[in-house]
């Protein structure tokens, strides 16, 4: 009697054991899992972050270039109307 009690024991310990070892593995697993999900958003968002910033330097080169045409354009306008007086 006391012996199958030791050995229902046992067995109850090794399946809690076994289900513990289960359970962390799953957890081990899921966290990779999102570690790896996490990984590839902050890939994506830095990408589409440099891609904003490109477009931004490209926008602010354009309005510089602009801005220097506008200047230069005005220089030679006030030049010719120097020269009519």
């Amino acid at each position: 009697m006391l012996r199958q009690k030791m050995v229902k024991e046992e067995k109850e310990r090794k399946m809690m054991l076994r289900q513990k070892m289960v359970k962390e593995k799953m957890a081990k697993i899921a966290k990779k899992i999102a570690k790896e999900k996490m990984a590839k958003i902050a890939k994506k968002m830095a990408k589409e972050k440099m891609a904003k910033q490109m477009v931004r330097k490209k926008m602010e080169k354009e309005k510089m270039a602009k801005q220097k045409m506008a200047k230069q354009l005005r220089d030679i306008m006030k030049n010719l109307n120097n020269g009519k007086n």
